[in-house]
């Protein structure tokens, strides 16, 4: 007797969602009337809104990854629009898969209202939270961006960015940033990742302008690939966290200042993996170390020039070695 096997096809993408909602009542206190002795009338300033913040979780129990965009349509009343806010108008939620139900990944947003006037009790507006499969953001300038590196996920640059604030990228969110072939420009530091944050940046160049810019600034985890790298001073600063930068060029074209700096503690680690090319102003001294903390694993002869006698060189016997401040 025999049995022949074939595979099942992969199920398609479910999409199921639970919202859970804080009891949307607020209060509208009216301001006091005050006798106006010049007019022979009261006069009455704007009222106030409760401050109170009101919470909305999404919880996903899809196998796919989703996002759930908030909005807020006011009511219009005693002549004026309601108007509210949100603290996040986008919530990226990750995948059920590989989780129980009672533990499966959630995410809250909080809302208020900010704006109007009530005369009498009823309905002030509505709030629509709209369901989605994750898909990448899709980002053509500055303000784009940073608003899609504020919620994370998966994002794709569609133009060059040249950043018109000297202000940093901050990546506060775990995120996949596809350059796409595109370039970011930007001065000081163009991107900083947080402590905390897995990110991964890939498929384009990043150009730090200035005399004392730098390309990227971590504290998180993050994995830099198949990019250019350009920085008027250090083209890395690492305070803690890992970098992973793979196939990539780094350049720091002004004289006497490195490839990158450390201000490290035990854990950091940098790791270049694959064809790195340096091409550096300083390249006897590519790294500089502002503690004694934090290694170095590399590729044997990403940096030929470098000086034994500023570090610890360590040969690995596979290929690699090991680097750490002398």
């Amino acid at each position: 007797v025999k049995g022949t096997y074939k595979a099942g096809k992969d199920s398609p993408d479910t999409i199921s969602a639970e919202i859970v909602w804080e009891e949307m009542k607020f209060t509208y206190t009216e301001s006091p009337k005050v006798w106006n002795p010049g007019t022979h009338q009261y006069d009455q300033p704007d009222g106030v809104w409760s401050e109170e913040q009101k919470s909305i979780t999404v919880t996903n129990h899809s196998n796919v990854g989703i996002t759930a965009r908030l909005s807020f349509a006011g009511a219009y009343t005693a002549g004026a629009l309601i108007k509210g806010s949100f603290d996040e108008d986008l919530l990226v939620i990750a995948t059920a898969v590989g989780t129980d139900a009672e533990h499966a990944p959630k995410a809250t947003a909080k809302f208020g209202i900010t704006e109007g006037k009530l005369t009498e009790a009823g309905n002030i507006g509505t709030i629509t939270v709209t369901i989605a499969k994750d898909g990448p953001w899709e980002v053509s300038n500055e303000a784009e961006l940073r608003k899609a590196l504020r919620h994370g996920g998966t994002i794709r640059l569609l133009n060059d960015i040249d950043s018109a604030m000297p202000g940093t990228y901050t990546i506060d969110k775990d995120a996949v940033l596809d350059l796409d072939g595109h370039t970011v420009t930007g001065g000081s530091w163009v991107f900083q990742v947080s402590q905390g944050v897995r990110c991964t940046i890939q498929n384009g160049k990043i150009s730090a302008s200035g005399s004392q810019s730098t390309a990227i600034a971590n504290y998180g985890d993050v994995t830099i690939e198949n990019c250019t790298l350009w920085a008027g001073e250090k083209v890395f600063r690492i305070f803690c966290g890992t970098m992973t930068v793979r196939n990539c060029t780094v350049k720091s074209e002004y004289e006497n200042y490195a490839c990158l700096e450390w201000s490290a503690d035990a854990e950091t680690k940098l790791i270049l993996e694959g064809t790195v090319t340096a091409e550096v102003a300083s390249p006897k001294q590519p790294f500089t170390f502002s503690s004694e903390f934090g290694t170095i694993r590399m590729p044997k002869g990403a940096f030929p020039d470098m000086e034994t006698e500023n570090y610890n060189i360590v040969d690995n016997g596979d290929g690699t070695v090991t680097v750490t401040k002398k």
